[in-house]
């Protein structure tokens, strides 16, 4: 997951294409579009600050569920 990013720093690209292609899935948060965003299985167009709070709550409440 790459959150509240502009992806102009090359260690961070390099590390979401990475996992990306190895079969993992790349969720971007980020209000406005970015290099990372074609790549990108996902995208959440928010503030991290907003988005994040709900990603958690949701991934905990689906955890507690199982």
């Amino acid at each position: 997951m790459v959150a509240g990013t502009t992806a102009t720093f090359g260690y961070i690209v390099d590390w979401a294409l990475r996992a990306s292609g190895d079969g993992g899935e790349l969720i971007e948060v980020n209000p406005e579009e970015t290099p990372l965003s074609q790549f990108a299985t996902r995208l959440v167009r928010e503030p991290a600050a907003i988005a994040l709070p709900r990603i958690v709550d949701a991934l905990v409440d689906r955890r507690c569920r199982a």
